[in-house]
Parts: structure tokens; sequence; C-alpha cells
């Protein structure tokens, strides 16, 4: 049964430039994200560094958000299992410092210690082993290298794949049911965590959560299609550990130790 359920959400992931075909080939929405993480990864690391740096982009899709960061840094790989969005991407982006490889959904096809980069946005909680994407994001990070991870949280209040309230919460049987009802789908194939279990998920990493700095100034990491200036959010961003649980998605940096 838990086979057939991991067979199903792979295909799923196979074709989702198909499946999601407004949202991965917008290309004016996904050069804003780009420039959010842009920014985070400036602001970290500083522009210098940046310019210098080898990135691989995990989950890159139809290559949008790859050929963006490509313009900031000396080189980037997109990789992704989903062909159909690998191949727009080599249709369209391919370069002296940008490129892309289809993806088997395993091992990552690199040597260890190879990027100083890694960008992993919106794409742990469509795979099937958590722990093994993570493991090997740090095994082909640079000692030194940090990876920008961005999170959907399970505790978010409106599940943005179905746009429906409290999906995430629910036992994964009766999400399935909720779907159904709604005729969204057929089964809650994602499996977001909660902050606390993505802490243990990046437990080899020294962790810095960027979500209350991006609250507190959104304007800064060109977050304010999602959050307004001065709104009572920015205001409270201070209280961030109170309410941290049910963020939608968060922001984190993770640093691989040098030793």
């Amino acid at each position: 049964m838990k086979e057939r359920f991991y067979m199903k959400k792979r295909k799923k992931q196979l074709f989702y430039s198909k499946i999601d075909h407004t949202n991965v080939y917008n290309t004016s929405e996904r050069k804003k994200q780009a420039r959010k993480f842009i920014a985070i990864l400036s602001d970290h690391l500083g522009k210098n560094k940046l310019l210098q740096s080898n990135v691989l982009d995990v989950g890159s899709s139809t290559g949008i958000i790859s050929a963006e960061i490509g313009k900031k840094v000396k080189s980037v790989i997109g990789i992704d299992i989903d062909e159909a969005g690998i191949q727009y991407a080599k249709k369209r982006f391919v370069g002296k410092t940008i490129s892309f490889k289809l993806y088997n959904g395993k091992k990552f096809p690199f040597k260890k210690n190879t990027f100083d980069i890694i960008t992993c946005n919106q794409v742990y909680e469509h795979v099937v082993d958590q722990q093994y994407l993570v493991n090997e994001i740090y095994r082909v990070l640079k000692p030194g290298g940090v990876c920008e991870f961005g999170a959907m949280s399970k505790y978010c209040i409106r599940e943005p794949h179905y746009n429906l309230l409290f999906l995430s919460w629910l036992p994964y049987w009766l999400a399935d049911i909720y779907i159904r009802i709604t005729q969204k789908g057929t089964h809650y194939y994602e499996r977001p965590l909660s902050y606390i279990q993505l802490q243990k998920l990046f437990h080899r990493f020294d962790v810095y959560d960027y979500t209350p700095k991006i609250i507190a100034d959104p304007k800064k990491y060109h977050f304010t299609d999602k959050i307004k200036t001065n709104s009572l959010m920015t205001r409270l961003s201070g209280m961030y550990r109170y309410y941290r649980a049910f963020v939608s998605t968060y922001y984190f940096v993770l640093n691989k130790p040098t030793h």
C-alpha cells in the first residue's frame, strides 16, 4: 500500500510542469521568486561572494528561476525529475554559465563538496524521502557552503497547493477524503513538516531562520507582494517565536560546517 502511494506521488512529480502549468511557466512570478532568493543569499553571504559562487538549483522545473539566479552568480546548474520542465529550460536558458540535468530523484549526479550554494525551494514536501534529500544537499555542498531552503509549514492555515483551509493539519486518510469531497483531487500527496520536525531534518547544519527578518523588512527581501510594509504582521515580527508554528512558509539558510 505504502509503495503504491510512493509510486503515484513520484509519477505526479514527473509531470509537474504539465499539472501546474500556470505556475511554473509564469515568467513574471518566477522572476519575483528568484529576486527573493537572491536577496536572502546576498544578505547572508555578501554580493561579492555570491558573484563567485557555483550554484545548484534543486527542483528547477522550467528553469526561469535558475536563469535569474544565474545573472548574479558564477554558474548555476538546475536539476529536476520533471522531464518536460527540463526540456523547456534547456531550449530557453542554456549558456556558458547555466545548464540543466534531468534528475532521477535519488542520488544527486555530482561529487561531494561540489557547490558553494544550493537553492531548494518548495521542494521537500513533494519528496518521498525528505531526509535523503537533505543528506544529498549536505553531501554536495562544500564545507562552509550554504543552502537557501524554502519550506512549507505543516500548520499553515491555508494549504497552498489545493487552496483548502487546514488541509495539511489533518491525518492523511482524512486529508484524502477532504480533497475528494472538494473535488480537488484523489489523494493528498504532499508531506509538509512542522517547525520542530524541520529542525530535526536539518540536524547536520547550522540553521539560520530568515523568516523573522523577512517579516520585519519585506521590502529589503522583495516580499512586499506577500507582506505589506508597516502592516500588523511586520510590527509583530519581534514576537515571531510565539506564532512561528503557523507561518505558511519558512525561509532558512543552512550552513554546512567547515569542520
